[in-house]
């Protein structure tokens, strides 16, 4: 609405401003809704911090992209993305290792059976590493996708083709985000054997 109403093409810089504000908070409270004790490899800070993570690679590629996309030069774009693939690896690798520090919390699974299932433990002892059991695959896709999404945003701020590098660069951010959900349902084993 705003822009419609410039007379100069622009919005104010306060409406950016609150824009990120917003997305901020809604990215904070959607995380904080699955930090809960019970659930060791989601009740960390650092959980919430790679979907900050995965914003601030997807945000900045998305825009490279439709910039590239319609014709127009976006001054800065290119140090952005570099900066936000960066951030989302660093955030992505901390809570992966958060994840994956959280296996200490079980030191056996030798606990009580589901009746209607006698055979068949409460818990698989492999889903609680992501070296082992159904996290690998997921660990591997989301070290891929960091590594694409920083090559990716090097590549395209040095060679400026946006079109296929903005794209690549924001796939690659959804696809390691969605490996860490993965890994963290997963790794989701929940505490209530143990009481």
């Amino acid at each position: 609405l705003m822009l419609r109403r410039s007379e100069d093409d622009t919005v104010p810089q306060w409406l950016a401003v609150v824009g990120i504000v917003v997305v901020l908070v809604l990215i904070v409270a959607m995380g904080h809704s699955y930090m809960m004790p019970s659930l060791p490899a989601w009740d960390t800070v650092l959980q919430l911090l790679s979907l900050l993570g995965a914003a601030c690679v997807m945000g900045p590629a998305t825009v490279a992209f439709i910039g590239a996309a319609k014709g127009v030069e976006i001054e800065g774009i290119g140090l952005l993305t570099v900066i936000g693939a960066a951030v989302n690896a660093v955030l992505s690798a901390a809570y992966m290792f958060a994840m994956e520090a959280s296996s200490a919390t079980f030191q056996s699974f030798q606990y009580y059976f589901d009746p209607t299932h006698p055979n068949v433990a409460m818990a698989n002892p492999a889903n609680v590493s992501l070296f082992t059991g159904d996290s690998l695959a997921a660990l591997v896709v989301a070290i891929i996708a960091l590594v694409v999404a920083l090559v990716g945003a090097l590549l395209g701020k040095k060679q400026g083709a946006w079109k296929v590098w903005g794209a690549v660069v924001a796939i690659a951010g959804l696809v390691c985000a969605v490996a860490l959900r993965i890994m963290m349902y997963t790794m989701g084993e929940t505490l209530f054997m143990l009481y």
